[in-house]
């Protein structure tokens, strides 16, 4: 898991889920706010490198391109892009730059897997995952791209 806190932010966002992160080994989290082998943040590939790095002793990830990286920040999607990774983007609204529709958007879409308005409409088999339990997939796109 990589998430660009520090160590600080982290404790604060997490503190209300020990049960979830609890089955997360400590040292598969890089914050790379703090991380002392993080020298360069997002946008740059380093936190995505170093955060593959520290799983592939025990994943056999192999390339890049085999890591599914969700991101809901325009850097955090650059630096996962750039370290060669499959990347979904959620971005937060309320977090998109003015220029987002008529620049960044246009400039993303095309090295992105894809981008989605909410997690809930994630479908896990389009990339090889097993589907949910409950319908098999996440919640069906209109064909417009614009959820209700």
């Amino acid at each position: 898991m990589l998430l660009g806190s520090g160590s600080e932010e982290f404790a604060q966002k997490t503190r209300n889920y020990p049960h979830w992160l609890e089955r997360i080994p400590a040292d598969r989290i890089v914050l790379s706010g703090s991380d002392p082998g993080v020298k360069h943040c997002k946008p740059h590939p380093q936190p995505y490198q170093i955060t593959m790095r520290r799983f592939a002793p025990q994943s056999p990830v192999g390339h890049p391109s085999n890591v599914l990286v969700f991101e809901d920040s325009i850097n955090g999607a650059r630096s996962a892009i750039a370290a060669g990774m499959t990347v979904v983007m959620v971005p937060q609204e309320e977090f998109l730059p003015p220029d987002w529709e008529e620049k960044v958007r246009p400039e993303l879409d095309p090295k992105l897997a894809e981008i989605l308005p909410s997690l809930e409409y994630f479908d896990p088999t389009k990339y090889g995952l097993p589907g949910f339990k409950v319908n098999g997939g996440g919640k069906q796109m209109p064909p417009n791209g614009v959820p209700n």
